[in-house]
């Protein structure tokens, strides 16, 4: 979604970034309400999980003032780039 915001619809890449943060939202709780009565919850696993998030979220928002647009842009296709290699490589074997 990013990257068609940014390159499409020329929203700049922060603005892009949390719209797509919110839409993952939106989805992974519709997702997790529609569980809640057919699997058992591991609420000490989610309340960890969801601090660090919240703590991540957090000192995202404080660095991103202090790296440039352009840079975001770069490490952010860098990381797709690595991602996109290593699910490449878990699945070369189901390929060849």
């Amino acid at each position: 979604m990013i990257p068609t915001f940014v390159l499409v619809g020329q929203v700049p890449a922060k603005e892009a970034l949390g719209t797509s943060l919110l839409v993952i939202v939106m989805i992974s709780a519709t997702g997790f309400v529609g569980y809640l009565a057919k699997v058992e919850i591991q609420w000490g696993l989610i309340a960890l999980f969801t601090t660090l998030a919240v703590a991540g979220s957090f000192a995202g928002a404080n660095l991103v003032r202090f790296v440039p647009q352009v840079t975001l842009r770069k490490v952010f296709a860098v990381f797709l780039i690595l991602v996109a290699t290593f699910i490449l490589y878990q699945y070369l074997g189901e390929f060849f």
